[in-house]
């Protein structure tokens, strides 16, 4: 049975005159026709979207249409709806755009109806211009062993056009390491979320991390999705609009000459060559690990970083 609901302005699915579902739209059998015929009486092949879980008595296929945008309405399974009463729970909504270019669907779930639309619209205008394709099954570990390892091959480069120094390689590593993969690195590219990436930022903060260490974990994160929305490979990045924690410079005092060397006088003879460096040439720890004998010319006092 199907009613009008003329306050909310759509169809709701009753039995025994008690409403399942309060986000439903309109109701058809599919059994009984070959399509599904909307409101401006138009036929469709297929429907837009369906109720997730029907009634397990039903005798044939029962799909209900919500608000015919491409989003299906999925219940929880305690949720009331199964036995034929009011929902009783917080359904999401799974988003889906049809993409003929790699004969793909391509699919997202959001807590909210507003959030599925939203990325919807954003998918089928991408999808139409040509700047966005059904997403691989890449996840964000496979992602970062990817930027590495192009980063180390010259493949991957700055914005700028500019190969990655090998400190910044190391850095980037070594951040997607120990921050990044073991927190999302199993999820896929597509089914990350902004929520996810903020979560990183507030446990690293949480665990008392200085402003700059948050920022420069998130820099390699940030790069991928940068790449992956240039590929088209994603539709938004979950990157933008971050709430991260204030970066206070502080003014730090250069050591003088007669300290520098009273400085070095008290270490031992080993490691005066690495810090007589750091003091004399400005290098930064990256900088002198990235360091090989190649780049030192002593002749001509010269250091190329």
């Amino acid at each position: 049975m199907r009613k009008f609901d003329s306050c909310r302005g759509h169809f709701r699915l009753s039995c025994k005159n008690r409403p399942v579902c309060r986000n439903s739209f309109f109701l058809t059998d599919l059994s009984a026709a070959d399509g599904v015929v909307g409101r401006d009486g138009q036929r469709d092949r297929e429907p837009v979207a369906r109720l997730s879980r029907g009634t397990s008595d039903a005798p044939s296929s029962v799909h209900v249409m919500a608000q015919r945008t491409g989003i299906e309405v999925r219940h929880k399974k305690a949720c009331a709806s199964r036995r034929c009463a009011r929902c009783s729970c917080d359904p999401t909504y799974q988003a889906s755009v049809w993409s003929a270019r790699e004969s793909k669907r391509i699919r997202k779930t959001f807590a909210t109806l507003a959030e599925a639309r939203a990325w919807r619209a954003e998918t089928q205008t991408g999808v139409r211009r040509g700047t966005l394709r059904a997403p691989a099954h890449t996840t964000v570990a496979e992602a970062a062993q990817e930027l590495v390892a192009g980063m180390k091959s010259g493949r991957v480069r700055t914005r700028s056009g500019d190969p990655y120094k090998p400190s910044a390689i190391r850095s980037y590593e070594a951040a997607l390491r120990d921050r990044v993969v073991p927190r999302i690195g199993r999820t896929r590219l597509g089914d990350v979320q902004h929520r996810d990436v903020q979560r990183i930022a507030d446990d690293l903060l949480a665990e008392g991390r200085d402003p700059s260490t948050i920022r420069n974990a998130l820099m390699p994160l940030r790069v991928i999705f940068r790449r992956a929305v240039e590929d088209g490979d994603v539709a938004v990045n979950p990157c933008m609009h971050l709430r991260l924690p204030a970066v206070r410079g502080r003014r730090e005092r250069i050591a003088s000459p007669q300290e520098a060397e009273q400085l070095l006088a008290a270490l031992p003879a080993r490691d005066r060559p690495v810090w007589a460096t750091a003091l004399y040439a400005g290098l930064r720890r990256g900088e002198l690990m990235a360091l090989r004998w190649d780049d030192v010319d002593l002749a001509n006092g010269v250091i190329r970083v």
